[in-house]
């Protein structure tokens, strides 16, 4: 099996909090049925927190996947030390 000459990373798009909140609108456009009515709380709540756990795997150069896994692992603070070493520089 030949190597890939190249490849994307998602994450690489995500250079601060205003392309983090796209991609996430991305993502979320995508969860939904055509048509379907979005929650007047949750899906703010939940594009937001998407929102900044893609910007902190992208700051900490983490792979995408771990946005998927840190929601599940609530003792886990690897996304908020990301987040908060970017606001202490």
């Amino acid at each position: 099996m030949e190597e890939p000459a190249w490849w994307w990373t998602t994450l690489s798009y995500v250079t601060g909090e205003i392309r983090a909140a796209k991609l996430a609108e991305h993502f979320a456009s995508g969860s939904h049925d055509p048509g379907a009515e979005a929650g007047c709380y949750f899906d703010p709540a939940g594009h937001d927190l998407l929102a900044g756990l893609l910007l902190a795997a992208a700051l900490d150069r983490r792979a995408i996947a771990l946005v998927y896994t840190w929601p599940a692992r609530p003792t886990d603070d690897t996304a908020m030390e990301a987040l908060g070493k970017q606001v202490s520089r």
